[in-house]
């Protein structure tokens, strides 16, 4: 459908749903609209519908259906104000969404008075200022969805009152500070968005004992002023990142009781503060990197029941460590107080030669005797067979030698040699 919604429709006093989502209807919608006295569900999405007023007058009619329990405005651009009588607004209400609608201003304290609110979504505004503090007051909201706009200031310790909070989505704004650590009390929270934030303050990061699961992100090499963080007994999988070495500060990191697996990052002992280490009750794999003896802080040690493996360092702080730290490692090896198998002593050099020389001579000595041999003996047959013949050759030689030699007497020797002179 499209065009103006008519003001004659809210004459249908007894109506109790208006679903007119999904279709390209523009216009303002009815100021009058106040007057479906017996109205539960209203459904106005992805329409082009706007407000008569920038302080969203039909809202303020809509105090009067005290039996409404859903309103849905998203993706229609009303640009303008949540006004304050949002709060008064029915007591019956479980599900308020107005997303993408270009309002801008604060998000009203008097939200806080919808006390059976089950669902706010404000996602996708120009909404600025912080979060209200009221918000505390929401008993029985599951869903906050507050992301895409350009809200500011801390997180309001008041949120961990939400009890029953299962979502919670701020991603895409400009929050500052830090994360408040009682969130962590919230047992229903199953999703919490908070990318694309300016959360660099952070000094407490707790999310211990939830639901949590994949791994933990390479972004959070960025809280370079974080101190402790703690996410202990949720479902964390994957390598622990490499870029957590670059929080200098940090004083405690407890990641026990998750699915982690992988090595310990080579440089972990470029973590100088760290005082307190817990990785037990994991899938961590590989050896303890020996860069963590530089880690002159640290008095609390447990990679207990993982599946490291090797020697386990020996010098720094690992001297006051005590076999506790290591249990549950089977491919541990190291000093015997430490309670793991000890490691297995490379022989020296010297008997590795002495192998060799005996393997020479058991294998290769024996071999060149064979060879020799069985080439000698060839040749010897030849050398016989040849002397035999050499001898009767020589012998006929000095037959015919002696044949035609020429005796002289002393006589003719003088006279040859001038008397046997020298100069001769």
């Amino acid at each position: 459908f499209f065009g103006t919604i008519p003001s004659s429709i809210t004459n249908a006093s007894k109506l109790t749903v208006l679903e007119l989502g999904g279709n390209t209807f523009s216009g303002f919608i009815p100021n009058t609209i106040g007057n479906l006295r017996n109205h539960e569900w209203l459904n106005l999405a992805n329409n082009s519908l706007t407000s008569s007023t920038s302080k969203l007058s039909f809202l303020s009619s809509l105090a009067n259906c005290k039996k409404l329990r859903n309103i849905n405005l998203i993706g229609n651009p009303l640009d303008g104000f949540l006004p304050s009588s949002i709060g008064n607004l029915s007591m019956s209400l479980k599900t308020l969404i107005i997303a993408n609608c270009s309002i801008i201003g604060n998000i009203r304290r008097a939200i806080g008075n919808l006390s059976n609110l089950l669902a706010l979504t404000l996602e996708g505004n120009k909404l600025t200022g912080p979060i209200p503090i009221t918000f505390g007051r929401l008993q029985k909201l599951q869903g906050l969805d507050l992301a895409f706009n350009k809200l500011v200031g801390s997180f309001p310790d008041e949120l961990c009152h939400l009890a029953r909070l299962a979502e919670f989505v701020i991603l895409g704004n400009k929050p500052s500070g830090s994360i408040p650590s009682c969130l962590s009390n919230l047992t229903s929270l199953r999703s919490l968005y908070l990318g694309s934030n300016s959360l660099k303050d952070i000094l407490f990061f707790d999310f211990s004992s939830n639901f949590l699961v994949g791994p933990l992100s390479l972004d959070i090499g960025n809280l370079k002023v974080l101190v402790r963080i703690n996410l202990s007994k949720n479902n964390l999988s994957g390598d622990i990142p490499a870029t957590i070495v670059g929080l200098k500060d940090l004083q405690f990191m407890d990641l026990a009781y998750n699915r982690s697996e992988g090595p310990i990052p080579e440089l972990f002992g470029d973590l100088t503060s760290l005082e307190v280490l817990n990785l037990s009750k994991n899938k961590i794999s590989g050896p303890i990197p020996t860069s963590m003896e530089k880690l002159v802080y640290l008095r609390e040690l447990n990679l207990s029941f993982n599946k490291l493996e090797g020697e386990i360092p020996s010098g720094g702080i690992f001297t006051s460590f005590i076999a506790e730290s290591f249990m549950g490692n089977e491919l541990l090896c190291g000093l015997p107080n430490l309670q793991v198998q000890p490691c297995k002593v490379s022989k020296p050099r010297t008997e590795h030669k002495s192998r060799k020389k005996i393997l020479l001579i058991v294998i290769v000595f024996p071999l060149s005797i064979a060879l020799t041999i069985a080439i000698t003996l060839p040749l010897k047959s030849k050398l016989i067979e040849c002397g035999k013949t050499c001898t009767v050759l020589s012998n006929d030689s000095v037959l015919l030698s002696q044949a035609t030699l020429r005796r002289f007497s002393y006589s003719e020797l003088l006279q040859a040699t001038d008397n046997f002179a020298e100069t001769t």
